[in-house]
């Protein structure tokens, strides 16, 4: 037990630094509990107002919270191995912490420390450092967690929502702002409250093989599929722009070229061409197929099955066979 004047918890907070002098198990551990500041000590006392000054004991502890006291038991084994809980933890250090005064505990909630933590530095036996240094990556070997009594007579369970807890082994560099020794388990809780802390061995994480390349980024798969099917599309482009230049579009035959290349781009009147045979066909097509995108669609398939047959000039209009033998007379002509 360790008594502190309760001005002190006020403006300065309360620490207790861990026994470290030729002491292979320390009894207690290491608890720093922030200043609370004048208003929320203030709120925190007008909870025990109703707490009897005769249990109040100390020189000049009239009244609670004049003194606060850190009292701790150390247990030789887990007390609640033959509870029922919901899912088995193995804890290695066990104690009872907690602040009192006047006799009752204090509680030392978010409400109380705001957004401060209150820190517990916590020594792992010296027979499980060597065992929990590899396969936890970012995961700490240990964690903080304290227990909570259900409704059930003789169940609760473990708790380590409230903390985040570091372990730091043995030649591992310390983490920026966070004060623990090798060798121990720094924690940092949103709450103190009267019960009984442990410290867990957390279970290894499950490993998972990788396979190989499975490393390989979604991006660099997509940037791969690219690549490929731009050389395996390139012939196909040398091509396209070889046959472009031949048909040379931009010249006085480019409509004679055209002609050729496109039979049904040339129709004159409503039933030339492979858009007519089209707009004849979909004549036949029920009211609610007559539209101008089944039209192209029927168009479409009557040019590829003409230039699959070879039959590509089959749906130039008279008007477009007739247009070369212009193109001569208008040449001799001039």
């Amino acid at each position: 037990t360790k008594h502190y004047k309760g001005t002190t918890l006020r403006d300065a907070g309360l620490l207790l630094e861990l026994p470290l002098d030729g002491i292979r198990r320390p009894p207690y551990p290491r608890i720093q509990v922030p200043p609370l500041g004048e208003s929320n000590y203030a709120a925190l006392k007008a909870n025990f107002s109703e707490v009897s000054e005769a249990n109040c004991l100390g020189q000049g502890v009239t009244k609670p919270l004049d003194g606060v006291a850190v009292v701790t038991v150390q247990w030789a084994k887990n007390p609640f191995a033959d509870a029922i809980t919901p899912e088995p933890v193995s804890v290695l250090v066990v104690r009872d912490v907690g602040l009192r005064t006047c006799g009752v505990p204090v509680a030392l909630g978010p409400e109380a420390l705001g957004d401060r933590s209150v820190e517990f530095v916590i020594e792992v036996p010296e027979v499980y450092q060597q065992d929990f240094t590899s396969g936890y990556g970012a995961q700490s070997q240990f964690q903080c967690v304290h227990w909570e009594k259900a409704l059930l007579e003789n169940s609760g369970s473990w708790l380590s929502e409230d903390c985040h807890s570091t372990y730091r082994a043995w030649g591992d560099a310390p983490k920026p702002g966070i004060n623990v020794s090798e060798g121990a388990t720094h924690c940092a809780c949103s709450g103190f409250w009267p019960s009984t802390w442990a410290l867990e061995a957390v279970p290894r994480p499950d490993f998972v093989q990788v396979e190989l390349f499975g490393n390989l980024s979604g991006h660099n798969l997509v940037t791969y599929a690219a690549v490929v099917l731009f050389f395996a599309s390139l012939p196909l482009l040398i091509a396209a722009a070889v046959g472009d230049y031949n048909l040379a579009l931009d010249s006085v035959d480019e409509e004679e070229n055209a002609a050729r290349l496109l039979p049904w781009g040339l129709d004159h009147g409503a039933y030339s061409g492979a858009r007519a045979m089209a707009g004849a066909k979909l004549a036949y097509f029920p009211f609610l197929l007559r539209c101008v995108l089944m039209h192209e669609l029927l168009t479409a398939l009557f040019v590829l099955r003409a230039l699959c047959r070879g039959e590509g000039r089959a749906y130039r209009t008279p008007e477009v066979l007739e247009m070369p033998a212009r193109r001569v007379v208008a040449s001799r002509e001039r």
